[in-house]
């Protein structure tokens, strides 16, 4: 997400605020140039990006985590959802190291993975450098974030880009004793990012099974981006079930 500096309802906040999205809060990563995003913006304009969570019930309690030592880039956005009077849950969303693949890159990716091949010229080499050093980066931010989510005192759903696999480390790490939205309701591979293999599910919604039931899954395949959105609905368990917080 990201914000117009000069005037920070612009160019999404006050659409969704007009949808009945009252709170929000933001998770800052970074400054860039607005032209990058708008071809008419004026010289030396500046957009501020980061995680953003929208909602319609009350959000208190937001912080800011920096899950990565080495860069102030990567950030975990926490916030308290009050339901009801009872009843609160604590949402994270994160973004996680991405491989950095420039448009080339991915082309050449895409050949790989289409013709099957496995020889380590030096361009797949370079391809496999990144993916490994991305891998790393991202295990060290898994980590973080297994210690913060790991120790909420609230029922906590997670969602984010992991920018990696079910089953991997990253993945194993993050979800801890959570349940995985897609693996209660998603049909087929769940595929979310739209390049390279026709089989990538590297966004997630977590959640605690004791306190949430998932209703439904849904990832729908949209061109607005290279990531298909993640979308899931869920009620809460009664409060005195032995199964619920």
């Amino acid at each position: 997400f990201y914000f117009d500096n000069d005037n920070p309802n612009e160019p999404y906040t006050e659409i969704f605020r007009n949808m009945g999205y009252a709170y929000h809060e933001f998770g800052y990563e970074d400054q860039a140039f607005k032209r990058h995003l708008n071809i008419s913006a004026k010289k030396g304009e500046i957009i501020t990006v980061g995680n953003m969570i929208f909602s319609k019930f009350p959000l208190s309690n937001a912080k800011v985590y920096h899950i990565d030592s080495a860069s102030k880039n990567y950030v975990l956005l926490g916030v308290d959802v009050a339901l009801s009077d009872e009843r609160k849950l604590r949402l994270f969303t994160t973004h996680l190291q991405s491989v950095t693949f420039d448009d080339k890159e991915v082309a050449l990716a895409e050949e790989r993975t289409q013709t099957f091949s496995t020889s380590l010229d030096s361009e797949a080499k370079g391809l496999l450098k990144k993916l490994m050093m991305a891998s790393s980066k991202r295990a060290r931010q898994a980590n973080a974030i297994n210690a913060i989510t790991s120790s909420s005192d609230l029922p906590v759903i997670i969602c984010g880009d992991f920018n990696d696999m079910p089953g991997s480390y990253v993945y194993t790490k993050i979800k801890g004793s959570l349940a995985d939205a897609f693996s209660s309701n998603g049909l087929g591979l769940g595929r979310t990012y739209r390049k390279i293999f026709p089989t990538l599910r590297i966004d997630y919604m977590l959640y605690d099974a004791q306190a949430l039931n998932c209703r439904a899954y849904r990832s729908p395949n949209l061109s607005l981006s290279d990531h298909n959105p993640v979308i899931a609905t869920f009620s809460l368990k009664e409060k005195n079930s032995p199964t619920s917080k």
